[in-house]
């Protein structure tokens, strides 16, 4: 069965956890909603760069793109400051996979912000950690062989946008 983020104005399916509390366990992980709250609690965790409750989420080791990762190399991965939303998510509980559509806002030293957008898939271990990451970042007329961000914001733009 699937399971598309609920439509505005829907019932919220995303339940807030304390820090110190321990994410859902595979005896509690019984709908694709289930998944999907499970990925919002992942997604908070890293948007206010509670690294060590990664360990809930992420399992030991993972591939990430077919690289082997441990879980302190995968977090090495992740920049301090970045802001990750969701625009879009499929889960299928069945095949314990999960789809997303994002927008990551990544800070640079110069006060400007990059925004990319990533499309990846999840794939979640019998504990419901996350094993495996197939991800794939815009690249707008990527003649050279890297990502570059969907736009450059600085802070003062931001700023006037309020």
């Amino acid at each position: 069965m699937l399971h598309a983020t609920s439509p505005p104005g829907a019932r919220n399916l995303y339940r807030p956890m304390l820090s110190t509390q321990k994410s859902s366990s595979s005896t509690d992980m019984l709908s694709s909603a289930d998944l999907t709250a499970h990925f919002r609690e992942y997604i908070r965790v890293l948007n206010t760069g509670g690294w060590a409750s990664l360990r809930y989420y992420v399992a030991p080791r993972l591939l990430h793109n077919q690289r082997p990762f441990t879980l302190a190399g995968f977090a090495k991965l992740l920049r301090p400051g970045s802001t990750f939303t969701t625009d879009m998510i499929v889960a299928d509980i069945g095949k314990r996979t999960l789809a997303a559509r994002m927008e990551i806002e990544v800070p640079n030293g110069d006060g400007t912000i990059n925004v990319f957008k990533e499309h990846v898939f999840y794939h979640f271990d019998t504990n419901w950690k996350i094993d495996e990451i197939w991800s794939v970042f815009n690249m707008p007329d990527d003649r050279r062989g890297g990502s570059r961000p969907s736009k450059v914001i600085s802070r003062e733009d931001d700023r006037a946008a309020f």
